[in-house]
């Protein structure tokens, strides 16, 4: 990643590669759409989840385009359908990509946050599904069976889950504690070990596994960092059994970590994102003024390439900020609804998904991807 301290313009060095087209639709969902995510981290990532207000979770091929669209739009056009540019185009005019399996088994409340466990080699990874009933689902996301409920520890709403691997999942609440649950274990129904340390409600919840930061490990570690209301960035080593908080003097709805693990970006409701070194929890940089907050939790994340930062905004638009400069871009949105889910591609800077709260999810890109113009051809 760049110094932070050599910024020498208020502009994006890569405008033109910024995710600020939209490009297709995700269609599917009765309702606001809640959360979204990649599944997988390698460059073959080619599918996303998106979790509904209408109790279901659907899984995407976000690159290819509706066959039944294609064949309704080659009957009519003898030509390339042109994509809308984004400050003119309607939501219902994107071609819409193609839904590939629908989870419900089980659901009977709105889910709130999900998360894949396993590997992206893995031929059966977990998908972990909070539900509004302070329980958390396991299902196998290639057969879409239910494999565990885990339930009767949380006295308070699930407002995210991460895993380790298939190994360890983990459930933050609004009841302030972090609940870790063996993966491996199904007749388990007891976490393994709760976290206690939050004073008021946990919203966003990481596991990552890092290099050492000294000599005394030769080999990577694995660390959980949580988010919560009472202002604090808390990181557990779980190699050295030991705690760090860091308070940013606000209350916290999500971070993301940058793809080099070197900084941490907390949205925050003051209306102020912070990047944080993430070894010390030294302030780096500001951005604020162009995304609206205070109301909701507004995701935020960081395009693959590490340069630009991405946010939700309550008025319905998504923000860039380039990371060095703090220069910001308004990609304008068609409802007023707040923009709240947001996952950038793990490899692929210049591709986005974002959700709200009118159930407009909406694939970005570069001016110049031709991807989905290209599938409406006529032969």
């Amino acid at each position: 990643m760049k110094d932070i301290h050599d910024a020498t313009s208020a502009s994006f060095s890569t405008a033109n590669a910024l995710p600020q087209r939209p490009v297709a639709r995700l269609s599917g969902h009765d309702g606001p759409v809640q959360d979204v995510c990649w599944h997988g981290s390698s460059k073959t990532t080619k599918y996303c989840l998106t979790a509904g207000h209408d109790r279901s979770v659907r899984l995407w091929s976000p690159f290819r385009v509706d066959p039944d669209y294609i064949e309704k739009t080659k009957q009519n056009m003898t030509k390339k359908r042109p994509i809308p540019q984004a400050q003119h185009s309607a939501h219902q005019d994107l071609p819409p990509v193609l839904e590939i399996q629908k989870y419900t088994s089980g659901l009977a409340y709105e889910v709130n946050a999900i998360a894949v466990a396993g590997s992206s080699s893995s031929d059966h990874p977990d998908l972990l599904l909070a539900a509004s009933n302070k329980t958390m689902h396991v299902m196998d996301i290639v057969t879409a069976k239910s494999l565990r409920k885990l339930d009767g520890h949380h006295s308070g709403r699930i407002n995210s889950v991460a895993a380790y691997q298939q190994e360890v999942y983990l459930s933050a609440s609004f009841d302030t504690t972090v609940a870790l649950w063996d993966g491996r274990a199904l007749n388990n129904r007891r976490p393994i070990q709760i976290l206690r340390d939050a004073k008021d409600s946990i919203t966003d919840v990481l596991v990552t596994v890092e290099e050492a930061v000294d000599d005394s490990c030769m080999n990577s570690c694995a660390y959980i960092r949580t988010a919560s209301v009472d202002g604090c960035v808390r990181t557990y080593d779980l190699r050295k059994g030991i705690l760090q908080s860091d308070s940013v003097g606000s209350s916290i709805t999500t971070i993301s970590l940058s793809k080099d693990r070197q900084c941490l970006v907390v949205s925050c409701l003051d209306g102020c994102i912070r990047l944080l070194d993430i070894n010390s929890g030294e302030l780096m940089n500001t951005y604020q003024g162009d995304h609206v907050a205070g109301n909701y939790g507004l995701q935020v994340d960081i395009l693959a390439d590490d340069a630009t930062i991405v946010s939700g905004s309550e008025d319905g638009s998504v923000v860039l900020y380039d990371l060095v400069s703090a220069a910001s871009k308004i990609l304008p949105g068609e409802t007023r609804r707040p923009t709240c889910a947001i996952a950038a591609h793990p490899t692929q800077p210049a591709t986005l998904l974002t959700a709200s709260y009118d159930n407009r999810t909406v694939v970005w890109s570069h001016e110049e991807d031709t991807r989905w113009q290209e599938q409406l051809s006529i032969e």
